[in-house]
């Protein structure tokens, strides 16, 4: 039997690195995106991506099909707590909404497109609890009212629509999700909060659980299809909220950023 292909977006620290070495070991063929090739498990598994920077995504994705490889796998994993202000990247949209949702909704846009009619593709994403406390109003976030961590808790919410969405439009793929929760674990997410935050987190980190525990939980949903499209695993079990559902509002707001994005193209 061939081989499965997987793609692990943010694989070179954290869930991502060990989600890595995981599948590495199990003989799948992996690669992951990232910032800093040194990181990776094995260097030529890595291809370049700064989230913050569409064209950059773009490029990634060509470098995949360039090189012929179609994932079956897809983990959208990479993802960070946003700058304590309001910072626009230069494709024009909120950071943290930008590095969290709208480059995985591009990655994933052009991987689809480039995939064969028929082929059956999982598409894995990565959220956090704090999804069950959004009310959405679908739209983008504006500087009068920024919080950092509701922009994060809204763009992990907005992530888990992306799924839907994507097999709404892509109909002749055999599409399938999987949307899961880690859990709080020692991570590199404080990364661009303020020097305090940062220190007070890197105390507590050594004291926090690592992430071989979701990894492994992530990777035997993955190799036991224990899965419904519709709900929201944990390291456990399923949290009791059900996924965000795609309504009319949510496909609309997904429609507009799609014509937006398709315009910096």
């Amino acid at each position: 039997m061939k081989a499965k292909n997987v793609l692990i977006t943010g694989g070179t620290s954290g869930l991502g690195r060990e989600m890595a070495g995981l599948f590495r070991a199990k003989g799948y063929n992996v690669r992951v995106t990232g910032r800093n090739k040194e990181k990776a498990v094995v260097m030529d598994s890595f291809v370049y991506a700064d989230f913050a920077d569409l064209s950059g995504v773009r490029m990634a994705a060509k470098t995949l099909t360039a090189d012929r490889f179609l994932p079956d796998i897809i983990i959208n994993n990479a993802g960070t707590l946003g700058p304590s202000s309001y910072s626009l990247t230069n494709d024009g949209f909120e950071y943290t909404y930008q590095v969290n949702f709208i480059a995985h909704y591009l990655l994933n846009d052009l991987l689809l497109e480039a995939s064969d009619a028929g082929k059956e593709i999982l598409l894995v994403f990565v959220t956090s609890p704090v999804f069950r406390f959004v009310k959405p109003d679908y739209r983008l976030p504006e500087e009068s009212d920024y919080s950092v961590f509701q922009v994060y808790a809204e763009s992990k919410y907005y992530l888990l629509l992306t799924g839907a969405y994507l097999a709404e439009k892509y109909t002749d793929r055999k599409i399938r999700i999987l949307n899961f929760s880690p859990g709080v674990f020692g991570s590199g997410i404080f990364r661009m909060r303020r020097p305090f935050y940062r220190a007070v987190y890197s105390v507590a980190q050594p004291f926090m659980p690592g992430p071989g525990k979701p990894a492994r939980r992530l990777a035997e949903l993955i190799d036991n299809e224990l899965f419904e499209s519709h709900k929201v695993y944990r390291k456990r079990s399923q949290i009791r909220e059900h996924a965000p559902c795609l309504n009319d509002r949510a496909r609309d707001f997904l429609l507009s950023l799609e014509k937006t994005v398709n315009l910096l193209r």
